[in-house]
């Protein structure tokens, strides 16, 4: 693992830390009789707390640099570029801020009750998202994971039967896995609750604890300590849970192999960001000094050269010295030339074009870069190392919510009478189905090119009319009955124009639709003579 560089004053982390609920790690420690064991993970995370919160104060603050110092008649310039945050934003935008489609589906050919069930699964996890907030809770855990190496996503139910996935932050759990594999062994996560403190200025925390025994029973535990690792009240006495396997997944920012911890992109732009940052403060303070041109005098009184206005329009009134055999008096400026400002440029150009590379960010916001763009292929084409990306991070990312899906369909079925009285279903049996999770990344496209392509796929019997219809009109088709409906309705009006079709339905439908017709005009006619007074009698003899 390299070594991080605690550029960052010590005083700094320290103080980001301070609320870091250390206890926990030392009641992992501690024996029963109170003496405290060596544990090498524990002691490995807690050597990687500084580093992960070092990561923090990189994206938040800008990262640290050595100004090219002080002249002594000034103070260097301390903007700190935060590069590293624009960055990662729009990683974790351009991922996530299009929530993924998760759809539960069914596995080969099913009858009416097992696809009942299937999308009871897709209801209820579909409440989960929404009261889990889960949008918005995966685009800053995209952000926390790229950051902080990793996250963790646990989820739990209520005694009432709801059911939630929380997220935690690197520095919010820590955990280890089974020998030789990814599933959890343990898994303790710690976040501090309400306010950061109380009236006595003592911190809060929530441990929740999840720890696999030797039989492979998950054994779990909920606390509220205070700062000191005093239980301040036992939420979930430890207990036994009905799963044979800890719900929760870990998703790591992948690195290589040997990284399993994952990576953080943080470590890769910080020394870039830190050049990028001294030569622009330098660039500042050459500025900065010599924005005002030096004013000289030469010959001249010094009586009547003290205190000489630089206000525009400022009269001086000067007199020559006098002392002197041959007088030359004179008064200029000395401007500086400002030479370095091109190839102070271009460094930084190369600077920020080197971190924008690092994660195939395009740098759109160069200047004429989008004016060459005509077309929403150019567009994709440009976004195309960002997309290949993302599609590299969503092997991790994918399998995790399939997971979570898993979690929270085998609680529900655990806990059904509780899940179907809180949600409202009629009943919840256990049916196979498989988990289809499609990416929407938040890039421009040319609807009315795709929907050509579409079209004369359809045309060309390549693709059928309803797929094209749950496509582009799914909020207007919403069902299966709509879709049938618009397709009939279709095939109705094409054999109005042409001929009748052969297609009994069709036929039925034409025929049940003109009788329909007519016995609505019979019954406006009567209703009209009704309404006249005129029976069929007085109707005949009129006649």
């Amino acid at each position: 693992m390299k070594v991080a560089k605690y550029t960052n004053d010590p005083v700094a982390i320290n103080y980001g830390l301070r609320n870091f609920p250390y206890f926990v790690l030392n009641m992992e420690q501690r024996n029963e009789n109170g003496t405290i064991t060596s544990n090498p993970e524990i002691a490995d995370y807690r050597k990687e707390i500084r580093q992960i919160k070092q990561y923090y104060l990189d994206y938040e603050q800008g990262a640290d640099f050595q100004p090219e110092g002080n002249g002594g008649h000034y103070v260097s310039s301390d903007v700190r570029f935060k590069t590293i945050r624009t960055l990662i934003n729009k990683e974790a935008r351009f991922m996530f801020s299009q929530t993924p489609d998760i759809f539960i589906k069914t596995i080969g050919d099913k009858n009416e009750a097992e696809k009942k069930q299937i999308e009871q699964y897709q209801e209820i996890f579909n409440r989960v998202m929404k009261d889990s907030k889960f949008p918005k809770k995966l685009l800053l855990g995209a952000k926390d994971c790229l950051i902080g190496k990793r996250i963790a996503c646990l989820v739990d139910i209520s005694e009432q039967g709801q059911i939630l996935i929380h997220f935690y932050n690197s520095l919010q759990f820590y955990y280890e896995l089974k020998p030789g594999t990814e599933e959890l062994s343990k898994l303790i996560t710690f976040e501090p609750i309400g306010s950061l403190y109380d009236v006595t200025r003592v911190y809060r925390y929530l441990v929740n604890r999840y720890e696999v025994t030797d039989t492979d029973k998950v054994q779990v535990r909920s606390a509220l300590y205070d700062s000191k690792g005093t239980i301040m009240q036992e939420l979930v006495p430890q207990k036994e849970l009905a799963l044979d396997y800890i719900p929760a997944v870990v998703i790591t920012n992948d690195g290589l192999l040997e990284q399993q911890g994952g990576v953080s992109d943080v470590e890769f732009l910080s020394d870039y960001e830190s050049a990028y940052s001294r030569i622009a403060n330098g660039d500042i303070d050459a500025d900065r000094q010599n924005m005002n041109p030096v004013r000289y005098v030469v010959d001249m009184n010094s009586n009547t050269t003290k205190g000489l206005s630089n206000a525009a329009g400022s009269f001086w009134d000067l007199k020559s010295e006098q002392n002197q055999n041959e007088v030359h008096p004179m008064i200029g400026t000395l401007a500086p030339s400002m030479q370095h400002s091109e190839p102070v440029k271009m460094t930084l150009e190369r600077i920020r074009s080197a971190m924008y590379g690092e994660v195939d960010v395009p740098d759109i916001s160069q200047d004429g870069l989008l004016s060459g763009i005509t077309s929403f292929k150019a567009l994709k084409a440009l976004y195309y190392p960002l997309t290949t990306l993302c599609n590299e991070r969503m092997k991790t990312w994918k399998p995790a919510i399939e997971k979570l899906v898993d979690i929270v369909i085998n609680l529900a079925l655990i806990n059904v009478s509780e899940v179907t009285d809180y949600y409202n279903l009629q009943s919840l049996t256990q049916v196979n189905y498989t988990v289809n999770i499609s990416e929407n990344y938040a890039l421009l496209d040319d609807e009315t090119e795709e929907k050509a392509t579409d079209i004369s796929e359809v045309l060309n019997n390549i693709r059928s009319r309803k797929s094209y219809n749950e496509k582009w009109r799914k909020d207007e088709l919403e069902t299966d009955d709509d879709q049938d409906a618009e397709l009939l309705q279709i095939a109705v009006e094409n054999n109005m124009f042409d001929t009748l079709s052969a297609n009994p339905s069709v036929s039925s439908e034409i025929s049940r639709r003109y009788g329909e017709q007519q016995i609505d005009e019979g019954i406006e006619i009567e209703g009209a003579k009704t309404s006249l007074g005129i029976d069929e009698g007085e109707g005949t003899e009129a006649e």
